[in-house]
C-alpha cells in the first residue's frame, strides 16, 4: 500500500460515522432478537455493516499476531457478503 492510498484510509477513517454504525449494529442486534426476523433480514443487516468496515479490517488483517485471527473473520464475512 503506497502513501497516498494510506492517507486517504486514513483520512476515512478519521471521518468515520461511528454513531450510526452503532446504531446499525443496534439495529441488527434487534433484528436476531425477533423471532418473526427471517435468516434474510439478519444477513441483510450484518452485509451493510460488513461493507462499511470492510476495508479498516482488511488493514487490521496485517496486524502481527491478531491478524491471522482478523482474517479468518473476515473471509467469512466475505463469503457471505458478496460485493
Amino acid at each position: 500500500m503506497n502513501k497516498a492510498n494510506l492517507s486517504v484510509i486514513e483520512q476515512e477513517m478519521i471521518n468515520f460515522d461511528f454513531a450510526s454504525l452503532k446504531a446499525e449494529v443496534s439495529s441488527c442486534q434487534e433484528t436476531m432478537s425477533l423471532k418473526a426476523s427471517t435468516k434474510e433480514d439478519v444477513l441483510t443487516k450484518i452485509c451493510n455493516i460488513w461493507r462499511k468496515i470492510r476495508t479498516f479490517v482488511k488493514i487490521a488483517e496485517k496486524l502481527p499476531l491478531a491478524g491471522k485471527y482478523i482474517k479468518i473473520l473476515a473471509d467469512l464475512l466475505d463469503s457471505l457478503c458478496p460485493s
